[in-house]
């Protein structure tokens, strides 16, 4: 059997054949080599992010880097600590399963160290067109449509008795297509307005509506790392839909959506995984993708859903843009789904999240 390592850094060969959006903690300090996002939970401090390569040791005592991926862990709804793996890849030209091998023993190894009983990982299952900006469930998204390198298969992670988490999709159409197709009808539209968020407010909405039964799929919602005011924020891309008060009663949200353009677009231009670093570049591009990401609905309610996705497209198209991606529907949201595939909406993005719990 050969010989392999597995060390914490990120090769150079990553920002070449896997190019990806950095848009978590310390995306100021990693261009520089430096990991400084330690967070405290339960009395210890840990560090959150790490970049895993695994290399294989040649006859020379030299070594050849094979497999990458980031493991970082967040705190989920039980305050549990859970280990998320981004999708490895390899970075050769080839598949090596031993190496696989030996990034799950020690991918396991970490687990254990940090208290986690629980591993995941991101596998982008299907792909059949352009993916927008933010192609991950976590604050790190590959850009999956300059991609040059091969990703293992699902089935070897289940013969380490990984099993679906969940499977979430991404939706695509264009802007005037949907216009065709959608109901233009405003049926309730009277009974209802809708308001441009800022990000405090955005998140305040949502706090508010983690009962809601139809929304976006989350990793978590216990962990502050994921919360929307860590994404880049554009001017009118959040709204809240609410239900007209009467005299002093309060108008009730009953709907919210955030979406954003797509920023691997000027990323493809600048090549750098840092775009917060450049925010003013992003405001100043003419942008061709916007992805709806984050959403809520307090029922399963065709006119209201209607009313809200509507109004982003709108603004998108004053935006210029002209493809609409509708990102993180489980595949549980059958409402969502059908609503969307009946708009014109195809799936082009399929991601399952994989577990193990650790015995």
């Amino acid at each position: 059997m050969s010989e392999y390592k597995t060390d914490l850094r990120l090769p150079i060969a990553v920002f070449r054949k896997a190019p990806f959006v950095y848009v978590g903690p310390d995306f100021r300090s990693l261009p520089l080599g430096l990991l400084s996002d330690v967070v405290e939970h339960r009395g210890r401090q840990i560090q959150r992010l790490n970049p895993f390569t695994v290399s294989k040791i040649n006859g020379d005592d030299r070594s050849t880097d094979i497999l990458f991926c980031f493991a970082f862990f967040y705190i989920n709804d039980d305050d549990e600590r859970v280990v998320l793996l981004t999708q490895p890849i390899y970075l050769t030209n080839f598949v090596d399963t031993e190496a696989l091998d030996a990034l799950l023993v020690e991918v396991e190894r970490f687990a254990n160290f940090l208290g986690s009983r629980i591993i995941e990982i991101e596998v982008h299952e299907q792909l059949d067109g352009p993916v927008a900006f933010p192609t991950s469930l976590s604050f790190f998204s590959y850009n999956l449509n300059s991609m040059s390198t091969i990703k293992p298969e699902t089935a070897h992670f289940e013969r380490h008795e990984f099993r679906k988490e969940a499977e979430i999709v991404c939706l695509d159409q264009s802007v005037s297509e949907f216009e065709h197709t959608a109901d233009e009808s405003n049926r309730g539209s009277d009974k209802y307005i809708i308001h441009s968020l800022s990000p405090l407010d955005f998140i305040a909405v949502k706090n508010k509506s983690r009962s809601f039964p139809v929304k976006s799929y989350e990793l978590t919602h216990s962990d502050s790392v994921f919360k929307p005011i860590n994404l880049p924020f554009f001017e009118d891309t959040a709204y809240a839909l609410q239900k007209r008060g009467w005299f002093f009663r309060k108008e009730s949200d009953e709907g919210y959506l955030r979406w954003t353009p797509n920023i691997l677009e000027p990323f493809a231009e600048r090549r750098t995984p840092f775009p917060l670093l450049f925010y003013h570049t992003l405001e100043e591009h003419v942008y061709n993708y916007g992805k709806i990401f984050d959403w809520g609905l307090s029922e399963e309610d065709p006119a209201l859903f209607n009313l809200l996705l509507s109004h982003a497209v709108r603004s998108m198209k004053k935006k210029g843009i002209q493809k609409v991606q509708f990102a993180h529907v489980e595949k549980k949201q059958k409402f969502i789904k059908k609503f969307l595939e009946k708009s014109g909406f195809k799936v082009i993005h399929r991601i399952k999240l994989l577990s193990r719990e650790l015995g």
